[in-house]
């Protein structure tokens, strides 16, 4: 379940709620033009009218809507919202074959309704406010609206007849974001042949690194001038060996900070590392005669990225920086795994906390926080579910 987490959806929203959470809409604009989420869905997420920033993909065809319900309430993590829905919707298809069927459906999913709720919340909202003769909903405003509207409107979605609508939708986004991503893609490339900036380093197949930042060569504005990186194409050298030569990367994405502890002058790519390799047992340290780098991350994404390599490997020995149970913010961040993990910090640290079944080394939760100073306060303990 956390490896869907680490690598698509999971990741992208949990992210993405930070961000909101943070007030840090500068940082949503770089996520949804990273992950092709169109600035409509976009600006509709800064304002509250969605509760996710990416929408769900089809999912497979469920053998029963038990077991479907079941899997989305447990992949959505929300003891409040999914859980009283989905065992609101399990009861019904229990008693309601025609509900049973719709709900089987394999556009429709919990999470989709959950936004649909969401959306009919904020039209109510917006309808209240302007009777209260408001231009708009303001920020951080609530609404009570009862059990049995809501309710309603999740039923509504469901029996919403919407598949083709929503393919069509789905495949126009998908052409203009891509259309629009070129564009983009060829105005970045002509930006970096005239003007490339400082430096920063690689990382494998699905693995990160960080370099030291070095002014760049001006007789070399293609090139990142730290190990004469090529930021589009192949880098090749003719040696690889770790801790002396070749381009160096690392597995696991916190082991660049371990090498690269001043993460506020570095940069952080995912690379293909190819060619000759070399390993030695420090870390997941890695050495490769060609690279190439596929695309940048924040410091954010970094961490969590960290923290789904967890999730995939959880018997695999811990980086060094990871603490047991319990930790405080050092350099700006902490990362906390344990059963019940609970981390503190100071102003803008980054909390990360990940979570153990109870019996076993499995990862069955990943939440990121921000010390804001508002909703998260300085030198007070949080844990997974806050």
């Amino acid at each position: 379940m956390l490896e869907k987490l680490a690598k698509s959806i999971e990741e992208i929203n949990v992210l993405a709620e930070h961000y909101r959470t943070c007030h840090n809409v500068a940082a949503i604009e770089s996520l949804a033009k990273e992950h092709s989420i169109s600035k409509e869905d976009m600006d509709a997420f800064i304002a509250g009218k969605r509760n996710f920033l990416l929408k769900v993909l089809l999912t497979r065809q469920s053998a029963s809507a038990t077991e479907k319900l079941t899997e989305e309430m447990l992949l959505l993590q929300d003891p409040g919202y999914a859980t009283v829905i989905g065992t609101y919707l399990l009861d019904l298809a229990r008693k309601d074959p025609v509900m049973k069927e719709v709900i089987l459906q394999p556009h429709k999913t919990l999470r989709r309704c959950i936004e649909y709720v969401h959306e009919k919340a904020y039209e109510t909202a917006l309808k209240k406010a302007k009777k209260e003769g408001k231009a708009g909903v303001g920020q951080n405003t609530g609404i009570a609206i009862g059990s049995t509207e809501v309710f309603a409107w999740v039923i509504d979605y469901y029996l919403l007849d919407d598949r083709k609508d929503m393919e069509k939708k789905a495949q126009e986004e998908k052409d203009t974001i891509k259309k629009a991503w070129k564009k983009a893609e060829s105005i970045r490339a002509l930006s970096t042949k005239s003007n490339d900036s400082d430096t920063k380093k690689d990382v494998s197949e699905e693995a990160l690194v960080a370099a030291k930042p070095v002014a760049k060569k001006k007789e070399e504005p293609e090139q990142l001038s730290l190990f004469q990186f090529k930021r589009y194409g192949i880098n090749e050298t003719t040696e690889a060996n770790c801790r002396q030569n070749g381009f160096h990367c690392a597995e696991n994405p916190l082991d660049c900070l371990v090498h690269y502890p001043n993460w506020r002058n570095s940069r952080y790519f995912v690379v293909k590392a190819f060619g000759d390799l070399d390993e030695d047992d420090w870390d997941t340290k890695i050495s490769c005669t060609k690279m190439e780098l596929k695309e940048e991350l924040d410091f954010s994404m970094l961490l969590l990225r960290g923290a789904a390599y967890m999730a995939i490997h959880p018997d695999r020995p811990w980086c060094s920086l990871v603490c047991k149970e319990t930790g405080v913010g050092n350099n700006g961040f902490v990362i906390v795994r344990g059963k019940q993990p609970k981390a503190k910090g100071r102003k803008n640290d980054l909390l990360i906390l990940v979570q153990e079944e109870p019996d076993s080394n499995e990862i069955i939760y990943v939440n990121q926080l921000c010390v804001d100073g508002i909703r998260y306060k300085e030198n007070e303990w949080y844990g997974i579910a806050d």
